[in-house]
């Protein structure tokens, strides 16, 4: 089976959509609401200049090896 295949979905495109008997279920606005966070980060994100982003993704970098090799990050490794 392709992706480009018309039919990959056949057998489950005529299943009833399940619904929950434990949970409600979720508004529009709580279901935008539990996203709010990371819309309101990647706005910051495209604020900031180039250079700024860069240093960010260099913390991020850097915090990644420290971990990966159990090496304690600094406290100044943010403030680049």
């Amino acid at each position: 089976m392709s992706e480009k295949d018309p039919h990959r979905y056949d057998d489950i495109i005529d299943l009833p959509h399940f619904v929950s008997k434990d949970r409600r279920h979720m508004s529009n606005y709580d279901r935008a609401a539990q996203f709010a966070p990371f819309d309101a980060i990647s706005i910051i994100y495209d604020m900031c200049s180039l250079s700024e982003k860069i240093s960010y993704l260099e913390s991020i970098l850097l915090s990644f090896i420290y971990l990966s090799f159990g090496i304690n990050i600094p406290d100044n490794l943010y403030s680049i």
